[in-house]
């Protein structure tokens, strides 16, 4: 793995973040309906805020059709880039009977199965063609961007393949330190680590293991390492190109051509503003790098009270992250209108606007109804708990904070 290195490429720093996901549902976005003090599923409290008409704002209608069509585009591309997924898998296991040698199939079914492959093969290109019409009107992947913990996310893209993997005899290592932050779309990082997880264990050699691992200094890389045949350094270029040959060692048959998804995997990454390379010597192995812009979360503390707002920013001061505070909901919806944050810790009772009023208010801005909220109270009856999570907070804590336990709980919404 020594000849893997960094090509003097920085990663890039942004104080961008929290203004992806969220959206209205179809009915508000085509006709401007938001209804105040709606709790789905729970019958509401219609005592408490009635029901309510309220008009868009001059380019709100706009802003927000916009959200619920990316939303829409973003789900489709990744429905159909999980059902090619699902067909390519069969395909590989449809391949791998028809090679058995220990057990091999008696030659009247192997027609079947043959006819089978080649359906699943042309299914799988058709998809491929759908997955190209999919982006959206701009030309980019629409992204739902939020701080997922890297270590988990290699797991969980590792226990799709184990089955793959032990197939191969094929160990996989997850070297990622646990708490490495990333700022990604959850769903489609997930798909570019699986892809190239994938071609990593097709490649490799029986009884060698697939690493992935974070290089020093590079906290928001992701290194993909493989002990295969290696990549010929002429051919390197072109390995983002589709249907482009360029890894020896498949066996006959094979069913996918090339390393897999490439130009897919690099759309995906390039979309979060990012970086995917190839690093390869021929007889020892490749490393295929994810490199994401380094984001530090932005958290807005809410409270009429400046002690409180003190307290609760020293706590975060362990974090690494950014902290804006607001002496009431109506600032703080100043300050949001001028830059999202990732998260809202904010207390409910306070002068004018409370924090339950405040939760409602941010529910009706498609920019940030998708902000997670965590409320602080000194009132422990469950009733207020209750409300809250019907309101749409993400965690609530009582006073006195007691600081690991309020850690904790930001610690699962920022990664």
């Amino acid at each position: 793995m020594g000849f893997w290195k960094r090509k003097g490429k920085s990663t890039p720093v942004t104080g961008e973040g929290g203004e992806d996901g969220g959206g209205l549902s179809e009915e508000e976005a085509l006709t401007g309906v938001v209804r105040a003090g709606d709790d789905p599923g729970m019958g509401g409290d219609s005592s408490e805020a009635p029901t309510t008409v309220r008009p868009f704002a001059d380019g709100e209608c706009g802003e927000a059709v916009d959200v619920a069509l990316a939303q829409r585009e973003r789900e489709l591309f990744t429905t159909v880039y999980a059902l090619r997924d699902a067909v390519d898998a069969a395909g590989d296991r449809v391949v791998r009977v028809l090679q058995d040698r220990v057990e091999p199939i008696p030659g009247r079914h192997r027609l079947s199965l043959a006819g089978l492959l080649a359906d699943l093969q042309e299914m799988g290109r058709g998809l491929g063609g759908v997955l190209a019409t999919t982006k959206p009107r701009s030309g980019r992947l629409a992204l739902k961007r939020e701080f997922v913990d890297g270590h988990y996310l290699v797991a969980a893209e590792m226990g799709v393949l184990t089955e793959e993997a032990l197939s191969r005899q094929v160990t996989l290592v997850n070297a990622v330190p646990e708490g490495s932050r990333l700022f990604a779309d959850r769903i489609l990082l997930g798909e570019v680590l699986r892809r190239l997880l994938y071609n990593a264990i097709r490649f490799s050699p029986e009884g060698k293991p697939v690493k992935v691992f974070t290089p020093k200094k590079m906290p928001t890389t992701l290194a993909v390492w493989d002990q295969g045949p290696g990549i010929p350094e002429v051919d390197i270029p072109g390995l983002f190109r589709g249907g482009v040959e360029t890894r020896p060692g498949l066996a006959e048959g094979e069913g996918r051509t090339g390393l897999f998804d490439l130009p897919f995997c690099r759309e995906i990454v390039e979309a979060h503003g990012g970086i995917l390379e190839a690093q390869s010597r021929e007889g020892e192995g490749s490393v295929f790098s994810v490199q994401l812009p380094l984001v530090k979360p932005k958290v807005l503390i809410v409270d009429d009270q400046e002690m409180d707002r003190e307290m609760l920013g020293m706590f975060l001061g362990s974090l690494d992250v950014v902290v804006s505070e607001a002496e009431s909901a109506g600032k703080a919806m100043a300050l949001i209108d001028d830059d999202v944050p990732d998260l809202i810790v904010t207390d409910i009772t306070m002068p004018g606007m409370d924090g339950f009023d405040f939760l409602r208010e941010l529910g009706r801005h498609p920019r940030v109804r998708q902000v997670p909220v965590i409320l602080v109270t000194g009132n422990q009856e469950v009733e207020q708990r209750v409300k809250a999570f019907r309101l749409g907070a993400a965690d609530f804590t009582v006073k006195p904070v007691v600081p690991q336990d309020f850690l904790a709980r930001v610690r699962r919404l920022l990664g």
